[in-house]
């Protein structure tokens, strides 16, 4: 009777536990169900209203589980969004369909992953200025090194781009960093993968996705031409997105797509490489291109072929974003044959918060874990945390031309809490997480990502890797005080107090004259003297004049797509570039000035000031590469 009581009491206990797991954790077999949750989500987190659209399919298996539209496609016409008809652009999305291609011809035994791309090359070839070959894969894993110039890769939307040869001719590529080291998001690394597409296969970009991927995928809502096809240009959501530049480099960004068209992709990668009973990729294939094939170390997500790694709350996951007019997410759980695709239009801040938000809903309510928390800080970190101190500046900036100085913000600074724990936190304070450290040089971040450190030949830390979020991997460098942006900050802020002043003393100096009996003792010294003096209004004239010629273009010009190296740019550069050859002959008048005690003392120091930064204008020139023409 004892067992008994005991088997019925155990019995009972499962069937509470089971009862309580399944009140936490939601099955997702009803769509119904869903749909309900997915409305509040939406009514909670994102406007519909005449400034938003959103459009949402998830895949189960080999089937559309669930999809549907939000808000008006056309609010005038009280057009709603549909899934089956509204067309977004899917932006870098592209580049999963660039990657497909690419494995697709390799898989053909027509390109090797490992090769040099030189070799697939037959109208430019890029320098080989290390020692390793840049090859396929470190375009497809966002690891080849190549400067990220894209000066002249927009065309105005109604105009013919020139073609991908065409521009890699003007723009040869530049390697600056040696390949397979770091990951540094490429738009250029995509671009140069789909023209490797077109000179294997012989056929331009456009045609070789629409005969092999898109239509075997039945995806005819869906193309990378630009224009769109009138069809598809027509049902394009937002007025913003139909004003969108051409991509020169298009498999990086330029396919445009229904969200239910977006699904039979989604099943082709879920089902071995299958939709329907048309198989565009070999399963072996398409499990290499889902595989991890670059990470800062083996312990931590990293990426795939097109693909970026992250956790599922604990299961293995694969994503990509998309920012170009729309804001997009593909997300794929190859494990639980489960994947989602989400497209917004509206505000940036809105759209791309909507979708990290969205994921961790979604996650903990289908694949509900325990609540993350960072774990406690290895005992003797606080003893090694110096070595990981310092400023850090994200890489994918340009080190070549004068796009450079955009790279102004993209600083992280890492600091010490004191507690066994770090901060990161983003140039201006936008962004801050907390880092503990989980293996040696491997940080966890608050937002479950991980910061993996490397250090030099020196020991000393020169970079860290983020990676496992559901926002594009990223590698930031190590760099020196003067490289800074707060002391390229002060140093602008110092110049510009310094030029005001000058410019202040030119109509001071002459009603100081006018109303003065006697000449100012900068008129009583040698011609030579005055010269310098007059030499160095010029000299801040000159510096004042090149932000006014920016102000001018700025509201001068017709739109806001920069699409060549505008008037403007080649003024204020010819500018800068006299006013540091004036700049030049300044020390030579300040130093006569103090050999004959020429002038007051003050005037003297403020004229060696002006000497000073006279003298360090070139070099602040040179650093940001605008130091003559550097297109």
């Amino acid at each position: 009777m004892q067992i008994a009581c005991k088997i019925i009491v155990l019995l009972l206990g499962l069937f509470l536990f089971s009862t309580c797991a399944s009140a936490q954790k939601a099955n997702l077999r009803d769509a119904g169900e869903f749909e309900v949750w997915l409305d509040d989500f939406v009514a909670k987190n994102f406007p519909t209203d005449k400034s938003g659209q959103l459009a949402f399919v998830i895949i189960q298996n080999d089937k559309i589980f669930f999809q549907k539209g939000y808000g008006f496609a056309d609010a005038e016409r009280k057009i709603s969004v549909s899934p089956d008809k509204t067309v977004f652009f899917a932006a870098s999305l592209s580049k999963l369909f660039t990657a497909t291609a690419i494995m697709q011809l390799s898989e053909q035994g027509k390109i090797n992953l490992d090769s040099d791309v030189n070799k697939y090359l037959k109208d430019f070839q890029i320098a080989s200025n290390f020692p390793q070959s840049l090859t396929i894969a470190n375009l497809l894993t966002h690891t080849n090194g190549l400067d990220e110039n894209l000066i002249g890769s927009l065309a105005p939307n109604d105009s013919k781009p020139i073609a991908m040869s065409e521009y890699f001719k003007r723009n040869i590529p530049i390697r600056v960093v040696p390949n397979g080291q770091q990951i540094c998001y490429s738009n250029l690394g995509m671009g140069i993968a789909g023209h490797v597409v077109e000179q294997v296969s012989g056929k331009s970009f456009d045609e070789y996705i629409e005969q092999n991927i898109l239509a075997p995928l039945q995806m005819s809502q869906s193309s990378f031409r630009q224009p769109l096809p009138p069809e598809l240009y027509e049902n394009l959501t937002g007025t913003r997105a139909k004003q969108t530049p051409f991509m020169i480099l298009s498999p990086a960004g330029s396919l445009a797509m229904t969200t239910e068209n977006m699904a039979h992709f989604l099943i082709a990668q879920l089902n071995g490489g299958k939709y329907g009973e048309i198989q565009i990729l070999k399963p072996e294939t398409l499990a290499e291109m889902q595989r991890q094939h670059f990470s800062a170390n083996p312990k931590v997500r990293g990426v795939a072929y097109g693909f970026f790694e992250t956790s599922a709350n604990g299961k293995p996951a694969l994503f990509h974003t998309g920012d170009r007019g729309h804001h997009s997410l593909l997300y794929l759980i190859p494990q639980e044959k489960i994947g989602f695709y989400l497209v917004a239009n509206g505000s940036d801040g809105d759209a791309v918060a909507l979708r990290e938000k969205f994921t961790e809903d979604f996650l903990n309510r289908y694949f509900p874990t325990e609540k993350f928390e960072l774990p406690n800080p290895p005992n003797d970190f606080a003893a090694r945390a110096k070595n990981y101190v310092g400023t850090f500046r994200i890489g994918n900036y340009s080190r070549t031309t004068l796009t450079k100085i955009a790279g102004l913000p993209g600083q992280i600074e890492i600091s010490d809490n004191g507690d066994g724990t770090l901060s990161a936190e983003l140039f201006g304070g936008e962004l801050k997480t907390k880092l503990v450290e989980i293996e040696p040089n491997v940080f966890r971040s608050e937002d479950k990502g991980y910061f993996t450190f490397q250090a030099g030949v020196d020991g000393r830390t020169r970079s860290f890797t983020v990676t496992g979020g559901i926002s594009d991997p990223m590698t930031a460098e190590k760099i020196a005080f003067y490289e800074d942006a707060r002391f390229h900050i002060g140093i602008i802020i110092a110049g510009i107090l310094l030029v005001i002043s000058r410019l202040l003393l030119i109509p001071f100096g002459f009603f100081w004259r006018r109303f003065r009996k006697t000449k100012t003792e900068t008129e009583t010294k040698s011609i030579f003297l005055q010269t310098g003096w007059k030499l160095s209004g010029v000299f801040a004239f000159l510096i004042a004049i090149a932000p006014l010629i920016l102000i001018v273009w700025l509201f001068t010009r017709e739109n806001g797509a920069v699409y060549e190296i505008p008037w403007a740019i080649t003024a204020i550069l010819s500018v800068l570039l006299i006013a540091s050859l004036i700049g030049l002959a300044l020390p030579v008048f300040a130093f006569k000035a103090w050999c004959e005690s020429a002038w007051t003392l003050a005037a003297r120091i403020y004229y060696s000031l002006l000497t000073i930064a006279a003298f360090i204008l070139p070099f602040f020139l040179n650093y940001w590469n605008l130091l003559g023409f550097r297109y």
